[in-house]
């Protein structure tokens, strides 16, 4: 495990770096937050494990990264959750 984490210190800081420079003001809370969801997966045994962890880590980037909680996507809900992600690009 702390050989995981020694491998993945670059790329860490790397995908930090480029995370503060895309967000406008820079939200340090959102970019640690990214970094340690990038980082989960490599702390866990186990395939079926990790691909939880990895899959759960996406669906939290996401929340961050777009807004929009991922609950917004049960059927049921307000049909509205793309609208964050089509202002961003708009």
């Amino acid at each position: 495990m702390p050989s995981a984490v020694l491998l993945a210190a670059l790329p860490l800081l790397a995908l930090a770096v480029a995370w503060l420079r895309l967000e406008q003001p820079p939200e340090v809370g959102d970019g640690f937050a990214v970094v340690v969801l990038a980082l989960a997966p490599a702390l866990v045994t186990g395939a079926r494990r990790r691909l939880l962890v990895a899959a759960a880590a996406v669906l939290g980037a996401v929340w961050i990264a777009v807004g929009v909680s991922p609950g917004a996507l049960l059927p049921g809900r307000d049909a509205r959750w793309l609208e964050p992600l089509r202002d961003t690009f708009a």
